[in-house]
């Protein structure tokens, strides 16, 4: 089962695409990344997107992350809310699920 936004999808197929996105604020100097993924099951489709593009002022935003299955299989996925240059510091937010990929 993979996530998306809270809610639950169908497992993307091999070569196809599962976006994940999660709300986000970078006027609080947080910013998302993936702290662990198997790149075994699904490869990260180029860098995330922050939409809309442009934003509205003081609205807030959403990390959108793209990947496309490459094997048929499981493996988790942990995303984290933090801000980079405070390293040892806990992330605000942290989100776990399984990437799972149909033949």
């Amino acid at each position: 089962m993979s996530e998306a936004g809270g809610r639950q999808q169908r497992p993307p197929r091999m070569g196809r695409r599962l976006v994940i996105a999660h709300p986000a604020n970078p006027s609080t100097a947080y910013s998302g990344s993936i702290a662990k993924a198997g790149a075994a099951v699904a490869k990260q489709d180029g860098a995330a997107d922050l939409e809309p593009d442009p934003p509205a002022p003081g609205a807030g935003r959403t990390w959108v992350w793209s990947f496309v299955g490459v094997a048929s299989r499981a493996s988790p996925l942990t995303m984290e809310y933090a801000r980079p240059w405070e390293p040892g510091s806990e992330p605000a937010r942290t989100f776990s699920s399984t990437i799972e990929v149909e033949r």
